[in-house]
């Protein structure tokens, strides 16, 4: 499975969404003994409020990266997990695909008895 780092995913995000300027990225790199595995954090859609947490750890090796809808930039716990993306396009593909879609995030965040807060 291929390795993806914070910098390499938020320019890909950027590069294949509709309207970049629209997108925030906040991803970090997880080191564990001095070695980047991945990332995680958040990207965020200003217009429709979308959060997705993405995750690229390589101790998800077995599932696949996650990627998954959450209510805000806070929210670690989210929504349904969207796992076995093994490559970088994979990823870019199922977070570019979830941002632009603001009722299934509305419905997720809703049946995990969830309310907005921004």
């Amino acid at each position: 499975m291929e390795k993806i780092l914070s910098v390499k995913l938020s320019k890909a995000i950027k590069k294949n969404v509709r309207n970049p300027g629209d997108i925030e990225v906040s991803l970090k790199n997880i080191n564990i003994n001095g070695y980047r595995t991945g990332c995680s954090g958040f990207v965020w859609n200003k217009n429709t409020g979308v959060t997705v947490y993405v995750n690229t750890d390589s101790d998800h090796a077995s599932v696949g990266h996650l990627v998954r809808y959450a209510l805000n930039r806070k929210d670690f716990a989210g929504c349904y997990n969207r796992t076995g993306h093994k490559t970088l396009e994979e990823v870019v593909s199922a977070v570019t695909a979830m941002l632009e879609n603001q009722a299934d995030w509305e419905r997720e965040c809703r049946a995990f008895g969830k309310k907005e807060k921004r």
